[in-house]
């Protein structure tokens, strides 16, 4: 436990509670410039506890990297810190203990603003899944406000889930009195794959300046309704003073949808003449029953910087509605939208093992989203983080894509 410490590195240890799910494995309150490294934390009712201390200290630059972080009762991860770090660690069946409000990694900031906040390259699985349950909640969560947060390069798995199994939220909270604002949200490069009735990939609200790019979001099983991309999850609080919605980007992402009822790949609200949709791949099963590939909620092409070079299709060439004003993509043009999107075969080629299916995630070469993506404003690196090239593909992963070259090179 670290109450208003400074310099502080933890490493190499295991912790383990006395099952039961009681006390904390790290608390840290109102501290500073703290490392915890490869550690093993289980059986605690909260794995790692971050938060604030007493008159507004706000813990700063504080890193939990290279962690096991399991079979917590309540939280794997709970808190914010002012440059908050969280990478490379596993995230595994925390939570139940209080249904939709337990997660594997619930962000907060408490009654402050709390900036800069990097979680990256972990890995989630088996959310609120602590003594056997299936995933009823958000696996990755966070509330309050948070600026230029980031998201990067996870994958989350849930191989059982309910209907209020979600992958990634950042979003407001109800019966609250602080300012929810996610200003210059980032979530990019991530991997949700849920299996069974979830049904919302990645969602956020309070989130101006957001990016959504080159995420793949995998959902099988027959039962219920699924959005991949939900945009927003709910209603700013102007009294409040909640940051509202707007200049939202949503591209390059991979929506793979098998057979859920009524799903749709992008759900965008916000009326914003500056957000952007494009060079996303939409892919529905043959059993994904009255499917939509985009749901603008009635706004004209007027409403939007761009929306367009999308590729939606179903399997075997079963009938989607493009949007739920457009029944197809040609009606969906003739009311100007879409006037380069193709709805063609993705010819995904690689099989990978995803949320207990086999998808297909990656362009074969014969591929009609290869060169279709949107010249200027689909995203400038793909999910592996390599350069796109002048004509970029439409979908998370740039076929041709290869590491950039060194900005500058001397030679002696």
């Amino acid at each position: 436990r670290f109450w208003f410490k400074r310099g502080i590195t933890v490493r190499d240890l295991e912790l383990r509670g006395h099952g039961g799910g009681q006390g904390y494995g790290v608390m840290s309150h109102g501290s500073s410039d703290i490392t915890i490294d490869n550690l093993e934390i289980s059986d605690f009712v909260i794995g790692v506890h971050v938060a604030y201390g007493h008159n507004g200290a706000v813990s700063e630059q504080v890193t939990i990297r290279n962690s096991i972080i399991r079979n917590n009762k309540a939280q794997g991860f709970l808190g914010g810190a002012k440059g908050l770090l969280l990478e490379n660690n596993v995230f595994d069946s925390n939570g139940s203990d209080n249904g939709t409000r337990d997660h594997n990694i619930y962000l907060s900031s408490g009654p402050y603003e709390v900036p800069g906040i990097t979680v990256r390259g972990n890995t989630l699985t088996n959310n609120t899944a602590y003594a056997g349950a299936i995933c009823k909640a958000v696996a990755l969560v966070g509330h309050g406000n948070m600026p230029n947060l980031t998201i990067e390069n996870n994958t989350i798995t849930e191989t059982a889930s309910s209907t209020v199994c979600w992958g990634i939220a950042i979003n407001g909270v109800t019966g609250s009195d602080v300012v929810q604002a996610f200003p210059g949200l980032v979530i990019r490069g991530n991997t949700v794959a849920i299996h069974g009735t979830g049904n919302v990939g990645i969602t956020c609200d309070s989130c101006p300046d957001a990016v959504i790019e080159n995420n793949t979001i995998i959902r099988t099983g027959s039962d219920g309704s699924f959005t991949g991309v939900h945009i927003p999850s709910g209603t700013p609080s102007v009294a409040r003073g909640d940051m509202p919605d707007n200049n939202i980007t949503v591209r390059n992402n991979t929506i793979h949808i098998e057979a859920p009822d009524r799903p749709t790949g992008i759900s965008l609200a916000p009326v914003s003449a500056s957000d952007v949709i494009v060079s996303n791949l939409v892919l529905f099963g043959s059993q994904s029953n009255r499917a939509q590939c985009l749901q603008t909620r009635g706004r004209s092409i007027q409403s939007f910087e761009a929306i367009d070079n999308n590729l939606c299709w179903r399997s075997g060439g079963a009938a989607f509605s493009w949007s739920g004003q457009a029944k197809t993509l040609g009606d969906a043009q003739a009311a100007g939208f879409g006037q380069s999107s193709p709805s063609l075969d993705p010819r995904l080629s690689t099989l990978k093992q995803a949320a207990s299916a086999v998808v297909r995630s990656t362009l074969s070469t014969a591929s009609p989203a290869i060169n279709a993506g949107h010249r200027t404003l689909s995203s400038p690196r793909d999910k592996a983080g390599v350069q796109r090239d002048m004509q970029p593909d439409i979908g998370a992963v740039e076929r041709a894509a290869r590491p950039a070259a060194p900005a500058s090179l001397t030679v002696q």
